[in-house]
């Protein structure tokens, strides 16, 4: 085709016409392309030939009919692919690209989906899940992959073919404001569960219809909001290359990731979208990055240095009026960008790389033309939103995302015949607290809130009430057989979303949260607190320097849990379900037990040690274990097996750990294992960890039941990088192994083993 199109060029206007029928014959095989009145018949004949041979994963055909439509395409339609849209196209679809009429080439077509598709719109309702972190709770990468084929789903019902998702930065520090969005602290849980959910939305649907394409975000070292505009991430290249780029390069490696989302902060003095550090030279160059790249809202500074650094695409506008001025400086990929490579600042090359990134991500993924200028809209399947089966899913993730932090004197599960009356304290008890309302907002049709959830399951036997304060009725708190406190933030004290960020001021509840815990301990002396946030808790102000303490009874951390929290909060408290979740993330017993957390700099140093990690360098006991969470049975974990005492670097590990229910009812155990470094010889002012997370998984055990567990890594992933020699280094030296249901090392069901790498 393409040499063809060489070999014709006199026949200009037949050639286009060609291309735009062909365009559409790729992108949408099964509809009946109509042919122009082309010169030659044997044109038509070579169409359809071409598009007999598409292939939605690229190929040779592909590549050519990109070269085709690149040769033909002006400078000016070529710079309109790497354009956000005009803002004035209306209100409904302002998260778009422009189309190309003349060749009938498709705009992308764009939502977020983090916890659910969402366009931000009152009117757009879909399954709301609970937020990532809660998700990272399940240990459970299967079912993130099960979520991200929903959201598919229903971002396809709604017309939209690229999901701005997954998130995949470190946590690290739990008063991030955008930390429900992420996966948590630790580099292997963000990598499996980014890669899940990747593969999941970028696979090929079994009805045929377009697969959607993923977005990974926010490259790179995005961990505040308050400066996020603006702070500088100053970190060394190990840290960086370490902590926190590898899980991005999972994305690409293992879920060859179609698109990836540049972050709003410098990195090392330079804006990411326009760091040709990060961009052209790691991802694009050492990692071979095929896919394209695109700027966050309005993260976009410079014309010249962002093509030149690699970013393909200005999210989210680029022509029009720019409503978000307060926040956004301006354009830089439209008019500015023509006179850039018409003045010879920016070489014609960099334009054509960008652009045929994007075509070929488009014909990739199948993308439908739709003249959205004239009005006319995608079909939207209403009847695919919220259906009973998503649903039914997100409370399912609800129910595997809670853990049970504490449960002293086994107080829960609660025993319905022997409960009179429960009262459910806090603002939060009864409003459905599903996270932020910035880029991760997902509206359902309908929520459970706590109070909800906790009366419907407790059924008729017992009397369930609820008061936003204990003074409210001072009377009926202290009658109760259990109070249960709510403690949450609101979308304003934690998240993205109005104003733009918003990260904690503090690790400790908000004031009046923890006057009602405070509250409800000195007139009760059965209360159970139930924390709704995306991050640790400091919870000592309640837990430990109360006078009442002894009065807490239990503490369930049920993160954002989505529109069936309510329900899953329920099931846990009367013991319909066993809890199995488990902490993404460290609890420290107060917020000076980790670094300092800056919100106001605008240049902040990123350390290399950040959570259980930070914790287990500086000897510092946590309140919860990073991977802590208890159950309603118990476990026992015997006979761990290396099944390797040698390897070489290219090598994987493998180790076996049998795991037996000992308790009477059935569970879910997640089984960790991680990787210890005491032997390292590296000497710099860094050093190794004592031990990194490296392999998990998630079985069901009946009641005596027991299972052997495989569990595998690969000796590349304990590599680290030498910034001398600018390259990986694998330790020749014996690695101890730690395998159990936590990161603590004196829990009495860790088993240990080592091998040595030669």
């Amino acid at each position: 085709m393409y040499h063809m199109v060489k070999a014709i060029l006199f026949l200009q206007e037949a050639v286009l016409l060609m291309k735009s029928s062909l365009f559409r014959c790729l992108i949408k095989p099964k509809k009946t392309f109509k042919l122009q009145i082309f010169l030659f018949s044997v044109l038509t004949v070579i169409a359809f030939t071409s598009c007999s041979k598409s292939s939605t994963n690229g190929g040779d055909s592909i590549d050519e009919e990109v070269e085709a439509f690149l040769g033909s395409m002006t400078i000016q339609e070529k710079i309109q692919q790497m354009q956000g849209g005009d803002y004035a196209w209306g209100d409904h679809f302002n998260f778009k690209t422009p189309n190309n009429e003349r060749l009938q080439i498709p705009g992308f077509m764009m939502c977020n989906g983090t916890r659910g598709m969402s366009a931000r719109y009152a009117t757009e309702n879909a399954t709301t899940f609970p937020v990532a972190m809660a998700r990272a709770a399940t240990w459970d990468p299967e079912i993130e992959s099960q979520v991200a084929q929903i959201v598919a789903v229903e971002a396809r019902a709604w017309g939209y073919n690229m999901v701005f998702a997954p998130t995949i930065n470190q946590l690290t520090h739990p008063r991030w404001g955008r930390a429900q969005e992420t996966y948590g602290e630790d580099v292997c849980l963000l990598s499996k569960f980014g890669v899940a959910y990747i593969n999941s939305v970028q696979s090929q649907p079994e009805d045929g219809s377009n697969p959607i394409i993923s977005v990974v975000k926010h490259f790179a070292a995005n961990n505040i909001e308050n400066t996020r505009f603006s702070v500088d991430a100053k970190l060394d290249e190990r840290t960086l290359r370490e902590v926190y780029l590898p899980h991005f390069k999972k994305a690409v490696d293992e879920a060859d990731v179609a698109v990836m989302m540049t972050a709003y902060n410098k990195v090392n003095g330079y804006h990411a979208s326009q760091n040709y550090h990060l961009v052209r030279e790691i991802l694009k160059g050492e990692w071979g990055f095929k896919g394209m790249v695109l700027s966050d809202f309005g993260a976009v500074h410079a014309t010249v240095d962002s093509v030149e650094a690699g970013l393909d695409l200005e999210h989210p506008f680029s022509l029009g009026d720019n409503p978000y001025k307060e926040f956004v400086e301006g354009y830089f990929y439209g008019d500015e960008l023509v006179s850039s490579v018409n003045d010879g600042d920016v070489p014609i090359d960099l334009i054509d790389d960008a652009v045929r990134r994007i075509l070929k991500t488009k014909l990739q993924y199948k993308l439908d033309y739709y003249d959205l200028i004239g009005g006319e809209n995608p079909p939207r399947d209403q009847s695919l939103l919220e259906t009973d089966e998503h649903v039914a899913k997100a409370l399912e993730v609800a129910e595997k995302s809670i853990v049970l932090l504490e449960n002293k004197n086994n107080t829960l599960p609660l025993n319905r015949s022997a409960v009179l009356n429960i009262v459910v304290v806090g603002e939060f008890a009864n409003k459905v607290r599903t996270g932020d309302q910035g880029s991760s907002e997902s509206v359902s049709s309908s929520g459970v809130s706590p109070y909800e959830g906790i009366a419907s399951i407790a059924g008729d036997s017992v009397t369930v009430s609820t008061q936003v304060t204990v003074e409210e009725n001072t009377a009926a708190v202290a009658a109760a057989d259990y109070v249960i406190v709510v403690g949450a933030y609101s979308h304003r004290e934690e998240g993205e979303g109005k104003p733009f960020a918003n990260d904690r001021v503090s690790m400790a509840l908000p004031s009046d949260e923890v006057t009602a815990i405070k509250s409800a301990l000195a007139n009760n002396s059965n209360v159970i607190v139930i924390l709704e946030s995306a991050g640790a808790v400091d919870m000592k102000a309640w837990a430990d320097d109360d006078a009442n303490s002894e009065n807490l009874k239990a503490v369930i951390m049920a993160w954002y849990p989505g529109m069936r929290g309510g329900t899953a909060i329920g099931e846990i408290l009367f013991g319909d379900v066993n809890p199995s979740g488990k902490l993404p993330q460290a609890f420290p017993v107060q917020e000076s037990d980790y670094p300092v957390f800056d919100t106001t700099s605008y240049e902040v140093k990123y350390d290399y040690y950040h959570g259980y990690r930070y914790l287990d360098k500086h000897n510092i006991a946590p309140r919860y274990h990073f991977g802590h969470g208890l159950s309603y049975t118990t476990y026992n974990y015997s006979d761990l097996q290396m099944q390797e005492d040698t390897v070489t670097e290219d090598d994987t590990v493998t180790v076996t750990v049998d795991v037996t229910n000992t308790g009477t009812i059935a569970g879910d155990e997640i089984v960790q294992l991680y990787v210890g470094f005491l032997n390292s010889s590296v000497t710099d002012t860094i050093g190794r960890p004592v031990k990194e997370l490296k392999d998990f998984k998630r079985i069901s055990l009946e009641p005596n039941e027991t299972k052997t567990v495989e569990l595998q890594f690969a000796v590349k992933d304990l590599g680290y990088y030498d910034t001398n020699s600018s390259s990986w280094i694998y330790e020749k030296m014996e690695y101890q192994v730690f395998v159990g249901p936590s990161s603590d090392i004196s829990d009495t069901n860790m088993k240990t083993g080592s091998f040595a790498v030669q």
